[in-house]
């Protein structure tokens, strides 16, 4: 399992102790090192997991490391146009996230 990863300087978090479960657009494309527009057209495209909020898109922190860790885990190449988050209904039916790669995609090395 890995260590879980600092937030981003400055990205508003107000408690340091408790993880982050979003980042806005700008902060996730910092974080990847691609401009806001590249991510912004991904998301648009249906090839990067993100929530609409009124018109505004935050990224899931846990698609996120769950992305990275395969990749550090696999050590190969994961392509977050064939990344899926699926809904696993608990007995009270509340959804959490569980981060799947879809059907026949590869992690290549």
């Amino acid at each position: 399992m890995s260590k879980p990863r600092p937030p981003l300087e400055g990205s508003g978090n107000p408690d340091p102790a408790r993880p982050r479960a979003f980042y806005s657009v700008s902060e996730a494309a910092q974080r990847f090192g691609m401009s806001d527009m590249t991510l912004y057209r991904a998301i648009r495209a249906g090839q990067f997991p993100a929530l609409r909020i009124r018109g505004r898109f935050v990224i899931p922190a846990q698609a996120i490391e769950a992305m990275v860790d395969t990749a550090m885990e696999s050590g190969g190449l994961v392509d977050a146009a064939d990344w899926q988050l699926t809904r696993a209904a608990g007995p009270s039916q509340a959804a959490s996230a569980q981060p799947q790669r879809a059907a026949g995609t590869q992690v290549t090395a």
